[in-house]
């Protein structure tokens, strides 16, 4: 799972796969959104894009992209553009 923190409060959301990435969708001035990147060996990987509500403190999953080239290895979202984004997988995972 992966967890934010705001001041004193938690907000966390399980994702129930594991993660290596995780990246601001900087370019997003209406919405605090990240992308999250997972790193399964042996089962299909996503990108799942995520959206911080700060009037309930919580965080939600907007939607996931299939990752068909395997593991996240990297990510990175475009400083202007909030549509766009990078990602490489692991070249060997191991």
């Amino acid at each position: 799972s992966i967890d934010i923190m705001f001041s004193s409060q938690v907000a966390e959301v399980p994702l129930n796969i594991p993660t290596k990435c995780l990246e601001a969708v900087r370019a997003d001035k209406t919405d605090s959104r990240f992308i999250v990147g997972t790193c399964a060996l042996h089962e299909p990987n996503d990108l799942t894009v995520m959206r911080f509500h700060s009037e309930i403190n919580e965080v939600g999953i907007d939607g996931r992209l299939d990752h068909p080239s395997g593991p996240v290895g990297t990510l990175s979202t475009h400083p202007t553009d909030k549509y766009l984004l990078l990602s490489a997988a692991e070249e060997n995972p191991t």
